[in-house]
């Protein structure tokens, strides 16, 4: 649109009029298509598969029989041959990831992480207790990326730090049989320190939390 207002086109578009130009034929263009070309079989393309129906239908009524016409789903394999064309099997078909410099297999868990890590950054808890022991030797220390402005995020990370330190020692008060270790494993430190982060900047960034033994 640039480019022709710089070679001094007049140019309507949508941010001045309530216009719209589809990327997709209107029914005389199609018409005129099947009427040229007369194809022996035919497959509809691009659009939802309402639109892939219709055009199917158009086909139809212009000469190409209804055995000759074919709506394919994803995946779905059409063999063609010199004198014939049927569906002849099924492969697995799904949008193709690309991860950096190449297609990767990328699970949801990864997005979903990915997700968070942009919305609301990354808080890293590290926590050292006895090797000997297991017992916690010193407060919490967090770290943050992308979460909050230097300025907010020490005061925050500081006091969050202390109800953590103060969770883990009534954790160790209750004698409980659950050690820090099995704590964090199981989540249930991750899920504290989620709600105390929460309260106080009602942002929910990914947790990473690692224990170092002394």
């Amino acid at each position: 649109i640039n480019e022709l207002f710089r070679r001094g086109a007049h140019v309507i578009y949508e941010s001045l009029a309530d216009v719209h130009v589809s990327g997709h034929a209107y029914l005389d263009e199609l018409t005129l298509i099947h009427t040229l070309v007369k194809p022996k079989y035919f497959v509809p393309c691009h659009g939802e598969y309402r639109m892939l129906f219709r055009h199917a239908e158009l086909a139809q009524r212009l000469g190409t029989p209804e055995s000759r016409t074919f709506i394919l789903n994803n995946g779905d394999v059409l063999e063609l041959t010199a004198d014939s064309a049927k569906i002849n099997g099924y492969v697995p078909a799904a949008p193709v990831l690309i991860d950096g410099a190449g297609a990767a297999d990328i699970d949801n868990r990864v997005f979903r992480d990915r997700r968070v890590l942009a919305d609301d950054g990354v808080v890293s808890v590290s926590i050292v207790i006895s090797k000997v022991s297991g017992k916690l030797l010193c407060p919490p220390v967090m770290q943050s990326v992308g979460f909050l402005f230097d300025s907010e995020a020490g005061p925050i990370q500081h006091e969050c730090a202390q109800k953590l330190y103060n969770y883990l020692h009534r954790l160790e008060s209750q004698k409980s049989t659950k050690s820090i270790r099995e704590a964090v494993e199981s989540n249930h430190i991750r899920d504290a320190l989620k709600s105390m982060l929460y309260e106080s900047t009602k942002r929910r960034p990914l947790i990473m939390i690692s224990i170092m033994e002394i």
